[in-house]
């Protein structure tokens, strides 16, 4: 790879549309205010990858690029390098004392050229994730984005998207999906995105419909991404298809009294089966001859995913509510744990075919 330098006066670099978010990253900030950019970031000419037909976007702004000149250079690893390397550079230029703090600072950043060829099989996106997954690792959250961010026509990848934005891991996203928690990763992910995997036994209807009946019932959003519920219901799903309907049907019934009180139990009362027994009981004393089951027609499909969306967008309200409440009591701090989603689109239910 040849090593060049980039001016920060260049406007002919840009971020690809679809790689992880920048995240706080004080420590790094800081190095590079006092010491520079050490490492080099790694870029590629857009000619070398425009036949991806990728999506850029301006480093600053956010804003998509229009079209993109074969001469930009597109930064495939070191987001943070460069954004926190351009800022403390803006900082300097308005420093009145260039000796101080800033005095490692320059008008340029160190870039490596990474080989055109390496993208004739590879999707530029696929290697940034490898390339991030040798030095601080992409989430699962990272990597579901990215996957939403490259196919966001698919219907599937939406309902996985939206599960995440709640705060669903992974594996409990697979639970809901698949009633397997090994088959959703940020592996078959890829694999999914880049046509080398199906997903045949995803059942994205059935997911939401348990999702809206648990929430429905009184569930917390909260107490459902425990997998406590899921996991029971698969459990019932692979002894018989009649004792999972019954136990779908007693959920349907419970009130809200039982709601709080299996919240509330702890391990050994759900590994012991008391849960159970408690749904049982108070589904017993409601005296209806109705019997709740799944829909999974394309119409309540439908209404189930305006549903979620609906949950993501008062969930994003929630959040920056918190986040401002957090900025008027500066003197509380809490745990930074470096999965960091930003839910900053709003997904139509007229986008779902």
């Amino acid at each position: 790879m040849a090593e060049i330098q980039i001016s920060f006066a260049n406007d002919k670099i840009a971020f690809v549309k679809g790689n992880r978010d920048i995240t706080v990253n004080k420590g790094l900030e800081k190095s590079i205010r006092l010491n520079g950019v050490m490492t080099p970031i790694q870029v590629v000419p857009y000619g070398a990858i425009k036949d991806w037909n990728i999506a850029l976007v301006n480093p600053v702004s956010k804003e998509e690029l229009e079209k993109p000149a074969d001469d930009t250079y597109v930064v495939i690893d070191g987001q943070h390098r460069f954004l926190y390397a351009l800022r403390a550079y803006n900082e300097a230029i308005m420093d009145e004392d260039p000796s101080g703090e800033h005095n490692m600072i320059t008008d340029h950043i160190s870039a490596n050229v990474i080989d055109g060829a390496r993208f004739k099989s590879r999707h530029p996106l696929t290697l940034i994730s490898e390339l991030n997954s040798t030095s601080k690792s992409w989430t699962s959250a990272n990597y579901i984005a990215s996957a939403h961010s490259r196919k966001n026509e698919d219907e599937l990848l939406m309902v996985i998207y939206l599960f995440m934005s709640l705060g669903f891991s992974i594996s409990t996203i697979s639970l809901f999906l698949f009633f397997n928690r090994k088959v959703l990763t940020s592996a078959s992910l890829i694999d999914y995105v880049e046509g080398k995997e199906s997903f045949e036994d995803a059942n994205p209807q059935r997911a939401l419909e348990l999702y809206r009946l648990l929430n429905k019932v009184g569930f917390s959003v909260k107490f459902i991404k425990k997998r406590y519920l899921i996991e029971m219901l698969i459990k019932k799903y692979n002894a018989s298809i009649i004792k999972y309907n019954v136990l779908i049907d007693e959920i349907s019934k419970l009130d809200e009294n039982t709601v709080h009180q299996i919240e509330s139990m702890n391990s050994l009362d759900y590994s012991s089966g008391k849960h159970e027994e408690a749904i049982s009981k108070c589904a017993k004393n409601i005296m209806s001859e109705e019997r709740f089951s799944i829909n999974e027609s394309e119409e309540v499909y439908k209404n189930d995913l305006l549903y979620l969306q609906n949950e993501v967008n008062a969930f994003r309200i929630s959040q920056e509510g918190k986040k401002s409440r957090r900025r008027k009591s500066p003197g509380k701090s809490k745990r930074d744990t470096g999965d960091v989603v930003n839910i900053t689109e709003n997904i139509s239910i007229d986008d779902v075919k």
